[in-house]
């Protein structure tokens, strides 16, 4: 990855960062409430998790000299680290009869569609080819996207 995407880099970190400082102080406002609904935990600590992995990938990103190889495998790897657990909790909770499976359905499609781009993006840089920061731009907009929606359920819409 070249200089060009430094700045993007840099923006994600920050933004990442402050979005799961304010989760991480936010969410003992809330947390009987979140604690005692079933799925709530696992959507906050899934909210966390993709912010962590913004945070995390851009800063591996912005390693100055870091072969692209070497980065590709590092943000895939840690795609998949999200991907598995995140999928697996996503999966529970559209299965469960906490909430219409429609609901927990919706939830499911948007955190896949925000994780994969890193393991597209991590494998294409690996291999060398085109396209590999576009895919990681897609993924860093989505997650945080998701990340936030689900924040809001966690922080605002639980007290309606």
């Amino acid at each position: 990855m070249g200089d060009d995407w430094a700045n993007f880099l840099v923006a994600q970190v920050g933004a990442s960062a402050a979005l799961l400082g304010l989760l991480f102080v936010g969410m003992p406002l809330n947390l009987s409430a979140i604690l005692a609904e079933p799925h709530l935990p696992r959507r906050a600590r899934l909210a966390m998790a993709q912010l962590l992995v913004v945070m995390l990938i851009a800063m591996v990103a912005l390693i100055p000299h870091l072969p692209d190889r070497l980065r590709g495998g590092v943000i895939a790897g840690l795609g998949a680290v999200v991907f598995v657990p995140g999928h697996r909790i996503e999966r529970i909770l559209s299965r469960s009869r906490v909430a219409p499976p429609t609901k927990l359905l919706a939830n499911l499609v948007p955190f896949e569609c925000a994780v994969v781009p890193y393991l597209v993006a991590g494998s294409l840089l690996v291999l060398g080819l085109a396209g590999g920061p576009y895919w990681l731009a897609a993924g860093m907009i989505l997650s945080i996207t998701k990340a936030v929606v689900d924040a809001w359920v966690l922080l605002v819409a639980i007290n309606r």
